[in-house]
């Protein structure tokens, strides 16, 4: 039985072939300020509760109805929160005078699990050499030269730097990394992955990510794992 609805072909998307003497081009251009951050949903805000300071609540079952732990104004001794919250910011302040003066704290989480890294694959006798370019991109981040931008990158090579912070994207990455024998070598930096390294597996001549000491097998913790700012669930 024939149907007298009108079909319609689909029309194929066609991606035009990436130019390489484009790409160079562009390589020198920094995308940074030109394309909009990613938004995080905020967070619900939190319902103040009013209660005098001098007749704190010091007794569960006298709190009000609809409260919850998260409130910001809890006597100490029911808000054990507080002390994580100090321990937390000695943490920060410990390692922000470890770093450079006026580095922003994105930068100062990087760097730290970037330390980790570089200990890392020297354990491993840097097995893809890439250690250049891990020192290398500390030493950017320490002198101001590199800052953590939220959805760009940077392409490494052998401890040089390719390009200026820019999107990433698949084609080209298969494309620059080829060119600089990207299986050994090469980095990618900052595109907001939890991964650090971008090689090539030369048999299937395609493109994989590693990375370095951010996974454990299933079950074990996660606890000095070195992960990536913004990229990761901080309560596991």
């Amino acid at each position: 039985m024939s149907s007298d609805v009108p079909t319609t072909a689909l029309t194929p998307v066609i991606v035009p072939e990436l130019d390489p003497a484009s790409l160079a081009l562009d390589l020198k251009k920094s995308y940074e300020g030109q394309i909009p951050l990613p938004t995080l949903p905020k967070p619900k805000q939190q319902m103040r509760w009013k209660q005098s300071a001098t007749d704190p609540i010091d007794n569960l079952m006298d709190t009000p109805k609809g409260w919850n732990s998260n409130e910001p104004d809890l006597d100490p001794k029911l808000k054990g929160a507080l002390e994580d919250l100090l321990r937390e910011q000695k943490r920060r302040n410990a390692m922000t005078t470890l770093e450079p003066a006026g580095l922003s704290w994105p930068v100062v989480q990087r760097l730290d699990t970037l330390k980790g890294i570089h200990e890392h694959i020297l354990s491993e006798n840097d097995q893809y050499e890439v250690v250049g370019n891990v020192t290398n991109i500390i030493a950017a981040y320490r002198l101001g030269q590199l800052r953590w931008n939220p959805g760009l990158g940077t392409y490494q090579s052998k401890g040089v730097q390719l390009c200026q912070p820019r999107p990433f994207r698949w084609d080209e990455i298969n494309l620059i990394d080829a060119k600089h024998q990207g299986h050994k070598g090469f980095w990618v930096e900052g595109t907001g992955s939890n991964n650090d390294m971008q090689i090539i597996d030369e048999e299937s001549d395609r493109a994989i990510i590693i990375d370095f000491g951010s996974c454990r097998k299933l079950g074990e913790s996660l606890e000095n794992v070195g992960r990536t700012y913004e990229w990761y669930n901080g309560e596991v």
